[in-house]
């Protein structure tokens, strides 16, 4: 008799260890998730504000492309017009074949690729960039919309150069 009450005893009090050791490891394993789970959402908030701020640098760095564009466009007709001022000059001078030569060199070299310049022919897919009501940043217009911009954009590049050879 007190063997096998010895051995039941001895049994049922490591069965209840067994399942004491089971309720920490469980509640280990708990805490264990509820870590994974915050370091799940941490990253996510992180991966979410890298990918925003990659796309801020895509955004930025488009736009620096753009003014470097703007700039050269600028530079180009810039000195379009200084040496449409020189053939002014010479015109008032009366030396009339320099000025025509001077006149002629500026249409066939200068004028066409300023053209090209300022009427965005190299870059077409310039975007527009505004934050809209539904939170996106970035809408870009209809290709109506778009090609509506190309054709005003060609037609203000050309009364410039018209302008500007008016001014030769």
């Amino acid at each position: 008799g007190d063997t096998v009450d010895e051995v039941c005893h001895s049994n049922a009090t490591a069965i209840a260890q067994t399942v004491a050791e089971l309720e920490h490891m469980h509640s280990t394993v708990d805490d264990v998730k509820a870590s994974l789970l915050g370091a799940n959402a941490t990253m996510q908030q992180v991966g979410s504000n890298l990918v925003t701020n990659v796309q801020n640098v895509n955004r930025l760095a488009e736009v620096q492309g753009n003014l470097q564009q703007a700039a050269a466009a600028v530079r180009a007709a810039q000195g379009v017009l200084e040496q449409c001022m020189a053939a002014g000059q010479l015109i008032n001078e009366h030396q009339l074949y320099p000025a025509l030569c001077m006149l002629d060199k500026i249409r066939r070299k200068h004028l066409a690729s300023l053209l090209s310049m300022l009427s965005n022919k190299n870059n077409p897919h310039i975007h527009t960039w505004r934050t809209g009501s539904s939170g996106s940043r970035h809408q870009g217009n209809s290709t109506q919309q778009q090609q509506q911009q190309q054709q005003d954009s060609r037609l203000a590049a050309g009364a410039l150069v018209e302008q500007m050879t008016g001014m030769c």
